[in-house]
């Protein structure tokens, strides 16, 4: 099934961006769609991906929960020593997502310094 939808998604993809006039956006116009036309080019450019095993369920359910992570929940913002805290609350499909993705991503956060780009060395 996964094959199916890849074999069918890669030339969709390619007709939406590759074929634009230069006036024309290139980025897809939706983040989740974008998210995964840029999976799927990086696995069309390595010549050793073998499309039997891809599966962009995966990322698709990851990006379903920064949706609902960023959207949906209430978020209260305060001050701290260098910093911000935002305490995000919420309750079923976003209490869920919350607790899935605000560990893992706390701790990617805490590699930027605090006003610069980039992760802390």
């Amino acid at each position: 099934m996964v094959s199916a939808v890849v074999s069918y998604a890669a030339p969709h993809m390619r007709a939406m961006v590759d074929h634009r006039p230069a006036t024309m956006p290139t980025i897809p116009g939706q983040g989740a769609f974008g998210a995964v036309h840029e999976i799927v080019r990086l696995l069309e450019a390595d010549p050793t991906t073998d499309w039997r095993k891809v599966n962009l369920a995966a990322p698709r359910v990851h990006l379903i929960d920064m949706n609902e992570v960023t959207l949906r929940p209430v978020a209260a913002q305060r001050g701290v020593e260098g910093g911000i805290e935002i305490a995000v609350t919420g309750d079923g499909r976003t209490l869920d997502a919350i607790r899935r993705m605000v560990p893992a991503h706390a701790q990617e956060l805490d590699r930027f310094p605090i006003g610069q780009p980039g992760p802390r060395r």
